[in-house]
């Protein structure tokens, strides 16, 4: 039986984070595998490769977030524990992606792209990178003068099309699949409305929590059932997130996340947990029948 290859590390700010990732892989992977820090050791990888018949690419922005690296190792007729790339090229495009769900009868807030012009008087809306990011450079903006300022801002620090959305005050909710199966729903909770950016979602002391509350079971069914329309449409594999609005019982898409990250606190290993199983079985799930 051939061996899998673990890729991570990346030269992007996010370096340290796709090799805590990788770290998840590395200790409940119980199987023989080696481990490639990209770039430096790409050669050695690539004198490698026939030893190979999966690898797990855990990176974060670059190599990941512009999906190269599936496309990279689907030219090594390498397999992966993620969908293939022309599913990840599509939905890491927000907007394309945002058009294709609202034709499966899905809501999805009214967006447009930016082209130094404000079409719609929308306020408050939201304008972030159309690709990548993280939710870094995304913003909530009340006015013209704030959305000029954040508009600014994002064609400073990238060159990506910008999205513009309608803001929806809602309820946000996280669907987990592995597999094909919808794992316990996570719910946003926080004391009042705070917007979901990166500094609330990723620093020492975020100001929204996680929680896997019960869930109104119409409500329950609907989420599930709109998630896994989604990830079957994209012809996701294995596991992605699908995140949701909740507004006066209106469902509302916010995006599919088809590499989510995989760490002990990450919200899809946490959901898995919460399914009374452990990460050990869920890395087993995700390989075994590569």
């Amino acid at each position: 039986m051939k061996k899998i290859a673990i890729l991570s590390g990346g030269t992007s700010s996010e370096r340290e984070v796709a090799l805590r990732s990788a770290a998840f892989f590395k200790k409940y992977l119980n199987k023989d595998f080696d481990f490639y820090d990209f770039p430096s050791d790409l050669e050695k990888f690539l004198e490698n490769k026939d030893k190979y018949n999966l690898a797990i690419p855990i990176f974060h922005w670059q190599y990941w977030e512009d999906w190269k690296i599936f496309a990279f190792l689907e030219i090594l007729w390498i397999d992966t524990t993620f969908s293939k790339y022309e599913t990840h090229a599509i939905c890491l495009n927000k907007y394309v992606t945002n058009e294709l769900v609202s034709k499966l009868w899905v809501n999805v807030p009214a967006q447009f792209l930016y082209n130094w012009r404000l079409d719609l008087d929308m306020f408050p809306l939201i304008a972030k990178p159309n690709r990548w990011w993280s939710s870094m450079y995304t913003y909530k903006v009340s006015n013209i003068k704030e959305f000029n300022e954040k508009i600014a801002d994002i064609k400073q620090h990238t060159t990506d099309d910008i999205l513009v959305q309608e803001f929806v005050e809602a309820e946000e909710y996280s669907v987990s699949i592995v597999a094909s199966e919808v794992l316990p729903i996570m719910k946003v909770q926080k004391e009042k409305w705070e917007f979901f950016d990166f500094e609330n979602k990723y620093s020492d002391a975020p100001k929204i929590k996680e929680t896997w509350p019960e869930i109104e079971p119409s409500l329950e069914s609907s989420l599930a059932f709109q998630a896994k329309k989604i990830y079957n449409f994209f012809n996701c594999k294995w596991y992605a997130r699908v995140d949701f609005l909740v507004k006066d019982n209106e469902i509302y898409f916010l995006e599919i996340n088809t590499i989510p990250w995989m760490t002990e606190w990450s919200i899809v290993p946490k959901s898995w947990l919460k399914a009374w199983r452990n990460f050990g079985e869920l890395v087993k799930v995700v390989v075994n029948d590569k």
